[in-house]
Formats: structure tokens, sequence, C-alpha cells
């Protein structure tokens, strides 16, 4: 997969290769599974890979792709709007998992 790829293009290859549940942010900078259901620290799930992708001609349009693996076996995708349109919870989150490397390099 290269850089030249979409983010919603990004999305469907990892859901056609099996990262295909969500993960979502939650209060404390904290993740839930969204198979599992369970609630982990951002250095309790594994990082797969990372994909990020630079607006065009707006910052707001930043966003990033986090494939993660959970405890329980389940693989799947963290979205977030990157920059200026980041959440508060997810600029929490994203602090834990910028400062851990992925298992592949990023594209």
């Amino acid at each position: 997969m290269g850089p030249e790829l979409s983010l919603a293009q990004t999305v469907d290859d990892l859901a056609a290769r099996g990262w295909d549940a969500e993960f979502a942010a939650v209060e404390g900078g904290l993740l839930t599974c969204g198979l599992c259901g369970d609630t982990l620290s951002p250095t309790e799930v594994h990082i797969d890979s990372v994909y990020r992708f630079e607006g065009q001609s707006d910052p707001d349009d930043q966003a990033a792709v986090f494939a993660l693996t959970c405890h329980c076996g389940c693989r799947g995708i963290y979205v977030i709007a990157y920059g200026p349109s980041m959440s508060g919870a997810d600029a929490d989150v994203v602090s834990h998992l910028s400062r851990r490397t992925p298992s592949e390099p990023e594209i």
C-alpha cells in the first residue's frame, strides 16, 4: 500500500486485510476495543502500522489511521483528525501512541 491512497482507500484496504473492527478514544486517554469492549491504555495495544494524511489545502483535513491489535486478538483501526481538529480525548491517546514504534514502517 503506497502513500498515494486516500484515507477511505486505506481504511478499506486495512479492512480487507483483517483490520475490520474499530477502536475509539474515551475519557482519561483510554481506548475501547470494538470487539471485546474492553477499555485499554494505549500502551496495552499493539501498533501494527500508522498512516498519516496531510490536508491538500486545509490543515483541518489532516488525519491519521492507526492499525492496532488488542489483547483479545481483535485487529482494528483507530482513525483521528490530526492537527487543529483533533479532539482532547484523541490527543491524550495519540500522545501515548506516538511514543511507540509500529512494527511496520510508517507510510
